[in-house]
């Protein structure tokens, strides 16, 4: 029993002094620039693991790995530096290190980097939707105020001819006068006329008579709304995207083959809604220039940037307007 209790002591005593001993190789073989001890001393130290836990220690060996091109060491170090772990802070230093893992083969840094890039798209996405909001309610009040201006001189038209009626009614009735009676009925006629129907929807039933629909006007299909080659779904309870089939247009002596996807939303009660529509030119055949169509397509291949936002009003089930500036495009179906 004596011997037993002797023989287990010497093995536990055995194997504490292979682990020291190990750690101590480890960094024996650190020291002398083995990448792959630097490495699992860097680990050790991040963890704990043997020995006292010490970042600032850890990201010191991992640096030392790094400069040697050691793909996990360099994500670790951009880890280190994004997180601020035994250094301070800087997302750009590692951002810098990230990519330096990914060319070295590092499927980590690889999927950092992914991750990064679709957080600045998402962020980018949603400033131009910004910036296309501001510039539609521009617009919007830019229009609201010539057709207020516009309205003023309507009403002061109105105004004018109900008093030249009153004053033709007074002398109907003393001279008995038929011409006055013509132009009476002209100016009773001309009175009708602008007078206008507004035709209120439910946003709902709104978004439906555009889904519903198939719009076309002189120049052919609609590219951005509904059409015979434009399919479009709802992708959301006020929002619908739509996509063409390949089509072409010649914008002066050129002919461009395209695509086109747009998204609509907004609708409201008045009949109003939006458009935001780019253009992917597919082939470009003729002379090339620097000219736009009427729609806004460019002679040029690939994704058209910046995307185009417009304003579009339903005055009734069968009619749409759409606004590009001061252009004004009007469709049936």
């Amino acid at each position: 029993m004596k011997y037993f209790v002797i023989f287990f002591g010497f093995l536990i005593s055995a194997s504490a002094i292979a682990d020291i001993s190990q750690l101590k190789l480890e960094l024996l073989l650190a020291k002398r620039g083995d990448v792959s001890a630097q490495f699992r001393v860097a680990t050790a130290y991040e963890h704990g693991t043997d020995v006292k836990k010490d970042l600032q220690q850890s990201f010191n060996w991992y640096m030392k790995a790094a400069k040697q091109s050691h793909a996990p060491s360099q994500y670790k170090v951009g880890y280190f530096y994004e997180n601020a772990l035994g250094v301070a802070k800087d997302i750009d230093t590692a951002m810098s290190w990230f990519k330096k893992a990914k060319a070295n083969g590092s499927d980590e840094a690889s999927r950092r980097l992914n991750k990064s890039a679709n957080v600045k798209n998402v962020k980018a996405v949603q400033a131009q939707r910004v910036a296309m909001q501001v510039k539609l309610d521009k617009e919007d009040h830019l229009r609201k105020a010539k057709e207020k201006t516009k309205k003023a001189a309507h009403n002061k038209k109105i105004a004018q001819q109900n008093v030249l009626l009153k004053k033709q009614a007074v002398a109907k009735k003393q001279k008995k006068n038929k011409p006055a009676k013509k132009v009476n009925n002209k100016i009773a006629i001309s009175k009708a006329a602008v007078k206008k129907k507004v035709t209120v929807f439910k946003t709902a039933n709104l978004m439906k008579v555009i889904l519903n629909n198939k719009w076309k006007n002189k120049d052919g299909t609609a590219d951005y709304l509904p059409s015979a080659s434009t399919a479009c779904l709802a992708s959301g309870e006020s929002e619908l995207t739509c996509f063409s089939s390949e089509k072409s247009r010649k914008i002066k002596r050129t002919t461009v083959a395209y695509t086109a996807k747009s998204t609509i939303l907004g609708f409201r009660k008045n009949g109003s809604f939006k458009v935001i529509y780019n253009y992917n030119g597919l082939n470009i055949s003729g002379s090339r220039s620097n000219s736009t169509g009427k729609y806004g397509l460019k002679v040029k291949e690939g994704w058209q940037q910046p995307a185009i936002a417009i304003k579009c009003k339903a005055s009734d089930r069968n009619n749409v307007t759409c606004y590009r500036g001061a252009s004004k495009v009007s469709f049936t179906h």
